[in-house]
C-alpha cells in the first residue's frame, strides 16, 4: 500500500471482495478516506481499477454511473464492473491514466483542463436532462432552478 492512509474497518472484507471480482491484482493502493468515501486502487494484469465505498446514504452513486454511462453516451463516465450493497461498495474501471485530483496535484490547472472539464460538464447536464424521472427514483435530490428554491433558505 502506497500511502499513509488508515484502512477502512472494512478493508479486509473490501479485498476480499475485490479479489474475488477482478482477478489477479497486482498491487493495492489506498487513494482516499473521507467521511463519504473509502477508495482503493486495485493495479492488476486486465488493467488499474477503483473499489469505492460509500455510507449507506451516498450509496447510489453506482447507480448514476450506470444511467450516464448507458443513457448518455459519454466515454467519460467509468464502467461499474461490479457493486456490493452489503458491503456498501463498487468497483469502476479506470476512466484515463490517471486521477485529475493526482493530476492537478502535480501540473495544476489549466486553461485548457479546465474548459474541456467544464464542456464535459455541460454536455452530461444536457445528455442527462431526459432521464431526470431515472435519478429521482433512486432518491437524487432535484437542483434544477425550478426546485432549487426548496434547498435554499432565504
Amino acid at each position: 500500500m502506497g500511502n499513509d492512509l488508515a484502512p477502512s474497518p472494512d478493508h479486509a472484507a473490501l479485498l476480499q471482495w475485490g479479489r474475488s471480482v477482478i482477478p489477479a491484482v497486482e498491487n493495492i493502493e489506498i487513494i482516499a478516506r473521507t467521511s463519504y468515501s473509502y477508495v482503493l486502487k486495485l493495479s492488476a494484469q486486465r488493467g488499474i481499477y477503483y473499489l469505492k465505498q460509500t455510507p449507506i446514504s451516498l450509496f447510489r452513486e453506482a447507480d448514476i454511473l450506470n444511467i450516464l454511462r448507458l443513457n448518455c453516451n459519454s466515454v467519460n463516465v467509468p464502467k461499474v464492473v461490479a457493486a456490493n450493497k452489503d458491503l456498501r461498495c463498487f468497483i469502476i474501471d479506470a476512466c484515463g491514466e490517471e486521477t485529475l485530483w493526482h493530476h492537478f496535484l502535480r501540473q495544476g490547472v489549466s486553461k485548457d483542463h479546465l474548459l474541456t472539464g467544464i464542456s464535459h460538464y455541460i454536455y452530461l447536464q444536457k445528455a442527462s436532462s431526459s432521464h431526470l424521472d431515472q435519478f429521482r427514483a433512486l432518491g437524487v435530490p432535484d437542483w434544477s432552478l425550478a426546485h432549487l428554491q426548496r434547498f435554499i433558505k432565504i
